[in-house]
């Protein structure tokens, strides 16, 4: 039995447990032996992490997700890290190694997944919209750039680039100048305020062929089920709507989109490709998502 925890606080909302167990229930391992794991949900706060990680080493612990607000905390603690946690400048998986805790990113991995193999969404090539600045789209932007950048052979009507709408705009212009310094794709800053200014441009600004949400509206009582204002020309008619959320948290945006008559997607698929990913790293095979996507939206 292998050692595994998702921490967090909170962490009881968790689906990571339930996601895991039916990995390792479909996955054998590349010598055909079963998979047998104990993974855990525990609520663990920003100066618990050392002591806790110290902890779970010495018992043995062979892998840990972390979650809000420990992805930033864990840098420091990880004697390594893959190109797209030094990136995000955040960690949502560890995997033992022999000196230490190895930290990897998994989260944009799992964004590209989803909208490009099971939503069959094109992105070489697109004019992205993303609405908020925080740590999720500090964890998305480096594959996310990667994947505009790929060659194709479709005929785009106008460069490929990222515009990130803020509250803060200053928070944007940072993202912005971080990840574009060596980008092969443009990005730019916008206050988010702007989408209701009477004088937006539609035809400069706007007919994105994707737009994400990653801000916390969802989350809050007070905007969770109001229709979002953002000017129908936001995203043009060919284009998707993807919520980085899932559940309740989501529904304002699909429905948003629902109303102006374009594709729209919440983040479950994110959330367990994500986890293949990290489950991948652990295991050293790639389980089977399909299942287990099918599972949970039948609760969702």
């Amino acid at each position: 039995m292998q050692e595994f925890r998702v921490i967090g606080a909170p962490i009881l909302h968790s689906r990571s447990p339930q996601i895991h167990r039916l990995f390792a229930a479909q996955t054998r391992m590349a010598d055909g032996s079963a998979i047998v794991l104990n993974y855990q949900a525990e609520l663990v706060q920003p100066e618990q992490l050392q002591d806790f990680l110290t902890q779970f080493w010495r018992a043995g612990g062979q892998g840990v997700n972390l979650t809000l607000p420990l992805k930033h905390s864990a840098l420091g603690l990880c004697t390594s890290l893959d190109r797209y946690a030094q990136r995000a400048a955040a960690v949502n998986t560890l995997v033992r190694s022999d000196s230490g805790w190895h930290g990897a990113n998994t989260d944009g991995l799992g964004l590209m997944r989803d909208l490009q193999q099971r939503h069959g969404v094109a992105l070489a090539g697109s004019r992205v919209a993303i609405l908020g600045a925080g740590g999720a789209v500090r964890g998305i932007l480096q594959p996310l750039l990667e994947a505009l950048a790929a060659p194709s052979g479709a005929q785009r009507r106008a460069p490929p680039e990222v515009v990130i709408f803020n509250r803060s705009v200053e928070k944007a212009e940072q993202l912005c100048a971080e990840f574009g310094a060596n980008a092969a794709i443009a990005l730019r800053a916008r206050p988010l305020t702007g989408l209701a200014d009477q004088h937006w441009n539609a035809r400069r600004d706007g007919d994105f062929d994707l737009l994400i949400h990653a801000s916390s509206s969802g989350h809050s009582p007070q905007t969770q089920f109001a229709l979002p204002d953002w000017p129908a020309a936001l995203v043009a008619d060919h284009g998707v709507v993807y919520d980085l959320s899932y559940g309740v948290a989501a529904r304002a945006t699909l429905a948003w989109s629902a109303e102006r008559e374009v594709q729209g997607f919440d983040g479950l698929g994110m959330l367990i490709e994500q986890a293949a990913e990290a489950f991948a790293l652990w295991y050293g095979v790639r389980p089977q998502t399909a299942p287990v996507w099918a599972a949970l939206r039948a609760e969702c």
